[in-house]
């Protein structure tokens, strides 16, 4: 047994190590559905391919992008590809802008061209049009005078099939905090995008931004006649970020309000069952955690047998061939929403058995906890050779739990070997995200158990770096931080080093003022505790949704009696 388990182990660390970085690492911009644009000195963009639905498109190798801001309720950039084959290029121009007649294009160095313009109206905002000459391809791009940072970085990126460096000078006005620029995309992109982008920040540990997103879309969604997405999967999704973040009377709430919503459906009734498996994690309450993530919910398995027996294209098969105009989803890395509802159900149940090993290991069962994390490892890299963006930070999880276990029966070598495989899969796929300081945190605190002071202090610091100025910054982690903050204050009597940093990395754990009323302040400093401070956020819940009914019994007591209204006051 010990020897099967460690050949299993082996494989686990070589697929960990090898499978992620030689895809993820040459994953260019024009395979990509977003990217970022800018460096941290100034303000951040997201580049969205928008090619479906390209107005200019022509042929199946012409591309479109819109270069998103979070100062701008709208694109403040649109980019344009054509294939140069030596005809005529569309004539793309923003409805009412005026361009001066005839006039050439300015230079700008590194083979770009502009032509200034102007927007109609009464502000006659300042507009430019560009163009890059590239090989076999003809990049074009128009958008705010304002923003023309931005449009060129993003440009850029697009011709070399790189993103570019650089940063992006423009003077803000309102839209500053991660939060609204969140609701700005939820409002602008397209339901699809926008519910992955949403995903995306969960995934990357940023779960007030994910909550924007699935607040956002789900009232967007509310009066427009689409039935393309579950809107208990808004739900769902909104309750488990609100669990992530310590409301969870509210995400109690949220629950039981999308019950009826996602019963039946395949993924949103999964996806209701691992995150509420989720909630009672983060609650402590771990044997009701593995009881509801090991609910059996029957997959639809439609065409499968005809696929098996016949070799038929059946639906499922169908959609994954024709999803994708250009093939990416079948030969590189592909996004969660595009994969087929089985192939999505199957990552959910993966996803459960992961849960299943969390609450086991924590329970104590650790050879009940090895086996579900291996084989939840095993049937979440099995969907498309693991070649899934969304299983990213799954894997580094179970790689986490496997250490923690290893850690725990002395083997520290293979603890340590997970860990750094963990971080490195989360590096490549979330750079500067907050799931990656929670895995540097995670071998620090490990490091400092083995006694290796040096190497524990510079990953720490790495995440206090990054997190000084943000909100929130530490959430789902900061217990990862309390042995830095005690071998710091052991030290602070007699180091004045030690002691200058000690203070500087307590700035991450509160930001009064900024992130919560002196209120809560002030009750989370008396209970001295994480404990005491959830148990405040959630007595504030509970507050909240007392008044809520009982605003809602006071208007029922002035509605006319009638059977039901008598029957939902009583």
């Amino acid at each position: 047994m010990k020897r099967q388990y460690a050949l299993v182990l082996a494989g686990l660390l070589a697929g960990s190590a090898l499978s992620v970085p030689a895809h993820a690492q040459s994953r260019p911009p024009l395979v990509r559905d977003s990217f970022p644009v800018g460096d941290g000195n100034g303000i951040l963009c997201q580049v969205q391919d928008r090619s479906v639905g390209n107005p200019a498109k022509r042929t199946m190798f012409d591309r479109r992008w819109a270069v998103i801001c979070r100062d701008s309720a709208r694109p403040v950039a649109t980019i344009y590809g054509f294939k140069s084959d030596g005809g005529g290029l569309p004539d793309i121009r923003e409805e009412g802008t005026e361009c001066a007649t005839g006039s050439a294009l300015a230079d700008l160095g590194d083979g770009i061209g502009r032509q200034s313009c102007r927007l109609a109206g009464a502000q006659k905002l300042d507009w430019n049009r560009y163009r890059i000459d590239a090989g076999d391809m003809v990049f074009m791009a128009e958008g705010f005078d304002a923003y023309e940072s931005a449009t060129l970085l993003a440009l850029r990126s697009v011709r070399d099939n790189r993103i570019a460096e650089g940063t992006i000078s423009v003077a803000t006005t309102s839209v500053l905090d991660p939060l609204s620029f969140a609701r700005v995309q939820a409002e602008t992109l397209k339901p699809e995008q926008a519910l992955w982008e949403g995903y995306r920040r969960n995934l990357g540990g940023e779960y007030a931004e994910a909550a924007a997103y699935f607040e956002t879309l789900q009232q967007r969604l509310e009066g427009e006649a689409d039935d393309t997405i579950n809107p208990g999967e808004f739900l769902v999704n909104r309750a488990l970020q609100k669990s992530n973040l310590g409301q969870f009377a509210e995400a109690n709430r949220l629950f039981a309000e999308a019950e009826e919503l996602t019963a039946g459906d395949p993924v949103a009734g999964r996806l209701q069952r691992n995150f509420e498996a989720f909630h009672l994690l983060n609650q402590g309450f771990y044997p009701e955690a593995v009881e509801r993530a090991s609910r059996d919910l029957s997959a639809s398995t439609a065409g499968a047998d005809s696929l098996a027996e016949g070799l038929q294209i059946t639906l499922p098969l169908s959609a994954r061939i024709n999803q994708s105009g250009e093939g990416n989803g079948l030969l590189g890395f592909v996004d969660e929403l595009k994969l087929t509802p089985q192939e999505r159900a199957e990552i959910i149940d993966a996803q459960a058995l992961q849960l299943r090993g969390t609450g086991l290991r924590i329970e104590g069962d650790d050879a009940g906890a090895r086996q579900a994390l291996l084989d939840a490892y095993s049937r979440a890299v099995a969907v498309r050779d693991g070649r899934v963006t969304s299983i990213t930070r799954m894997r580094a999880q179970i790689l986490g739990e496997l250490a923690a276990i290893a850690e725990g029966e002395g083997r520290m070598s293979d603890a340590e070997a997970l860990l750094r495989n963990g971080l490195d899969i989360l590096e490549i796929q979330y750079p500067e995200r907050r799931a990656v300081s929670g895995a540097q945190a995670r071998l620090a605190s490990f490091l400092l158990r083995r006694g290796r002071e040096d190497e524990a202090v510079a990953l720490y610091k790495t995440v206090i770096d990054r997190s000084l100025g943000k909100r929130d910054a530490v959430l789902g982690f900061a217990n990862q931080l309390n042995p830095y903050y005690r071998m710091l204050s052991d030290r602070a009597g007699s180091d004045d080093e030690a002691a200058a940093e000690y203070f500087r990395a307590l700035q991450v754990l509160l930001r009064p003022g900024v992130a919560e009323t002196q209120a809560i302040l002030a009750r989370e400093l008396s209970a001295n505790s994480d404990e005491g401070a959830a148990l405040f956020r959630q007595s504030l819940d509970l507050g909240r949704d007392i008044e809520r009914l009982r605003m809602r019994y006071a208007t029922l007591g002035k509605a006319d009696q009638t059977a039901a209204v008598t029957q939902e006051r009583g």
